[in-house]
C-alpha cells in the first residue's frame, strides 16, 4: 500500500520474471501524496508463467497518481491478467499506462487487461493508455478502458430507500473498488484495504 502524507512523493518500480509454471501476483492500493508513481515490468519467460496484477488508486485535492505497467509474454503458452480500478474527485489527476507485448512465437499466449475509473467531480481527470502488441498468432488477447461517473439510477435508488446522500455515494465507491480487492488480495487482508477506503471517502 501506498499511502503517505498530503505532501508527500512516492515513487516505486519492480521487476519481475517469471520462470516455468511459475506465478507472480501484485496489487497496489494508492492513496495519499501529492504525487505517486509505480511503474511494474515483468517478464513470462518460461512456458506455464503467469502474473497476475491489480490495483487500486483514489485521489483527491490536485494529488496526482500514475501507474505504468508492461508485461511481456516472450515464449509459448503464458498467461496474464490486469484489473486496475480509480476513484478521483475534485482536480486529482490520475494516469494509467499498461502494455502487454507478445514476443514472435509466444503462441497460445493469454493476455487480459482493464482500467476503470469513477470520477467524482468535473475537474477530476484520466489519462489512460492501454496497448497491445502482437507479434504471434494464436493468441488470446483483450484490453478494455472505461471512465464516467457515480450510476445515478443507483443512487437514486440507495437514497430512495431512505440512505443519506454521502452514505449512498461511499457504498456505492466502495462496491466498485472491492470487485478488484476481493480477487486480488487475500481474505486475511481485505478489511485493512475495505477500512482504508471507507476513511477516505469519510474525509
Amino acid at each position: 500500500m501506498l499511502e503517505d502524507s498530503a505532501e508527500g512523493i512516492n515513487l516505486s518500480s519492480v521487476n519481475a520474471r517469471v520462470g516455468k509454471d511459475g506465478t507472480y501476483d501484485s496489487f497496489i492500493l494508492t492513496v495519499g501524496s501529492c504525487l505517486s508513481r509505480s511503474e511494474i515490468h515483468v517478464a513470462c519467460q518460461a512456458e506455464g508463467a503467469r502474473t497476475n496484477l491489480s490495483g487500486v488508486y483514489i485521489a483527491r485535492a490536485d494529488q496526482h497518481m500514475d501507474h505504468t505497467t508492461l508485461i511481456e509474454h516472450l515464449v509459448p503458452n503464458t498467461t496474464s491478467s490486469e484489473s486496475y480500478k480509480g476513484v478521483l474527485d475534485d482536480k486529482a489527476r490520475g494516469v494509467f499506462q499498461g502494455s502487454i507485448i507478445v514476443s514472435d512465437g509466444a503462441d497460445g499466449t493469454d493476455g487480459r487487461m482493464s482500467n476503470k475509473t469513477l470520477l467524482l467531480s468535473d475537474g477530476a481527470e484520466i489519462d489512460a493508455k492501454p496497448q497491445l502488441e502482437i507479434y504471434a498468432d494464436d493468441v488470446q488477447c483483450a484490453h478494455g478502458f472505461t471512465a464516467g461517473e457515480l450510476d445515478g439510477e443507483a443512487l437514486f435508488y440507495l437514497r430512495s430507500r431512505g440512505i443519506p446522500d454521502a452514505m449512498a455515494r461511499s457504498m456505492l465507491v466502495e462496491g466498485f473498488l472491492m470487485e478488484v480487492i476481493d480477487l486480488g488480495v487475500d481474505e486475511d487482508y481485505q478489511g485493512v484495504f475495505r477500512e482504508t477506503i471507507s476513511e477516505w471517502m469519510d474525509r
